[in-house]
Formats: C-alpha cells, sequence, structure tokens
C-alpha cells in the first residue's frame, strides 16, 4: 500500500521511543507520557525541525504550499518527507526545507527566506537535514552531462572533475562544523543527516533497462557519475558521524529504486517524470514515502 500523510498514522509509543533516542529510554519515559501540544511554524523552538532543499521540499510533489511566508518560492510540499516524518510522531514540523538552499542556508537568508536554523530551540527535539547536493555542484554536473550524452561524447572533462575535487573538499572541511552549531542552537535534539537517493544504476542495468530515454547520458559516463555520488554520500557521513549525528544512508538503501525503474518501484524521477510528479532528477511521491520510513526506522519507529 502507498505511503501516505493519512496512513502514516501516529503508532502506539512512537513519540515514546523518539524520546528515548534523545533523552534516553529512562528519562525518555519519565519525561514523554503523550505528545506535547504542537507547535506553530513560525515558533523557534518547534518539537521537530526540517532543513534542507530541494530534495527534502518536496519540489515539483502536490501539493505545493505558499504559506507561511517564510516557505513561500521554496517549492514545498504538503506530502514532503518532513510531513510524513511529523504525522508518523503526532507532532508539528516547523519545515525550512527550500529549493535551490546550499548549506551556506543554515546561517545566511535565501533570498526572502531567513536562516534555516533560525527555526531552533531548546525545545527541538528532532532534527532531520537533507543539504549538500548544491554546494558540490550536481545540477551544473547533470546538465554536462546531460549535455554531452545528447552529443553522444563524455563529460568527463577537466574543469567537471575540478569542481567536483574541490567542491567535495570544501564540503568535508566545513559541515562538521555546520553540524556542530545546528547541535548547539538544538542542544536537546536528535539529528539526522538524510543522504540522497540513487539516481543511477549500474551500466549494466541501465543497457538492459533501455533507460537512454530517461536518463540520457553517454555510456561511459555511467560509472564516474556513480562515483560521484558514492564521494558525496561518503562526504555526508563522515561529517554527520564525526559529530554523533545519525546517518541515512538513502543511496545505498535505494538500491534498485532508481529512475530506470517501472513506475511505482523508482523512488526518483529522469528527464520524464511520471505524474504527479512534474520535477525531473527529484523523489517522487515514493520516494518521500521511503525517505519517512528511513527516518523512522533510524529512530527506532
Amino acid at each position: 500500500m502507498k505511503t501516505t500523510i493519512t496512513s502514516l498514522r501516529p503508532r502506539a509509543g512512537a513519540w515514546r521511543r523518539l524520546a528515548a533516542v534523545v533523552f534516553g529510554a529512562a528519562a525518555g519515559a519519565a519525561l514523554i507520557a503523550a505528545p506535547a501540544p504542537a507547535a506553530s511554524a513560525s515558533t523557534p523552538s518547534a518539537l521537530y525541525v526540517a532543513l534542507g532543499d530541494s530534495y527534502t521540499s518536496g519540489y515539483g510533489l502536490p501539493t505545493q504550499l505558499t504559506s507561511p511566508a517564510i516557505i513561500a518560492g521554496c517549492g514545498q510540499s504538503s506530502s514532503n518527507y518532513p510531513k510524513l516524518v511529523a504525522a508518523h510522531y503526532g507532532i508539528a514540523v516547523d519545515d525550512r526545507s527550500c529549493a535551490g538552499a546550499t548549506t551556506a542556508a543554515f546561517t545566511n537568508w535565501q533570498g526572502a527566506n531567513p536562516p534555516q536554523t533560525s527555526a531552533l530551540g531548546p525545545n527541538t527535539v528532532l532534527v532531520t537535514i537533507g543539504m549538500g547536493g548544491n554546494d558540490v555542484g550536481s545540477s551544473i554536473i547533470t546538465t554536462s552531462c546531460l549535455q554531452a550524452g545528447a552529443a553522444n561524447h563524455s563529460c568527463q572533462t577537466s574543469q567537471l572533475n575540478n569542481l567536483i575535487n574541490t567542491s567535495l573538499a570544501n564540503l568535508a572541511a566545513h559541515l562538521p562544523g555546520d553540524i556542530a552549531n545546528i547541535r548547539a542552537l538544538a542542544p536537546n535534539a536528535a539529528i539526522v543527516y538524510v543522504g540522497y537517493l540513487t539516481g543511477l544504476p549500474s551500466l549494466s542495468t541501465w543497457t538492459a533497462t533501455g533507460c537512454s530515454s530517461n536518463l540520457p547520458y553517454y555510456p561511459g559516463d555511467i560509472a564516474w557519475l556513480n562515483n560521484f555520488g558514492q564521494r558525496l554520500n561518503n562526504t555526508i557521513r563522515t561529517a554527520a558521524q564525526s559529530q554523533g549525528a545519525i546517518f541515512v544512508d538513502a543511496l545505498n538503501m535505494s538500491a534498485g529504486h532508481d529512475p530506470c525503474r517501472p513506475v511505482g518501484t523508482r523512488w526518483n524521477e529522469g528527464i520524464h517524470p511520471a505524474a504527479p510528479a512534474t520535477a525531473t532528477f527529484h523523489p517522487n511521491l515514493a520516494g518521500h514515502s521511503a525517505y519517512a520510513s528511513m527516518i523512522i526506522s533510524a529512530l527506532g519507529g
């Protein structure tokens, strides 16, 4: 059965298990007997705060939200994984995820949108983070490789290799400090850093499934692009674990659900997204449901 907000009802004990993750089993049981009152979307110390980019916001998925004003233009969906996780635990979420965000948006304004970490406070008990892809030029790499594929040649230029190497090194250098700052702002929170879903299968699967129409890359670039995805995943994993955050390895957990798979099996879209998804190279509704399940499982259910 497809997971939706209405089907992800809070299970008995779900809130208690979240409290146990944050405060320890004994303290959590004593402190939390029932869900606390829901916080409003503008409350700086909401119980659950979601930080992220378009992979988190649900860009291109129904229903796109235009309020509150602090998330206007962010491409947030009412069906994104922060909403699903919040529904499971029976709490409100202050979802600050925004399309186009880099890690600079943690502490800086992104156009008219305030710093994402401004939502954090001592009452926050859960923070989920999905960020980093825009820091390393993922969209530039994707566009360049699609253009190269259309011309039937490789995108593995020295310029793109330099971009990848430099940007990954920069991300590795500052991301641990970013996470440490998040922990300082929300000292009582469990922090869950979520990796990116797989966007490509192996070359053999890409060939066998006839996927060149949905992922029209040059065949010789498939392994190179997969290697880039693994390097980004490892960079985020290392930073998260160095700061004691829970890392959700969505890249490897989503194997077999890439855009070459049939509708209903794939969690990520390619160049021809299937309705109701409208965004290329972004998670679909099944992908957000999978993300929510991964996070809930990582927190103990």
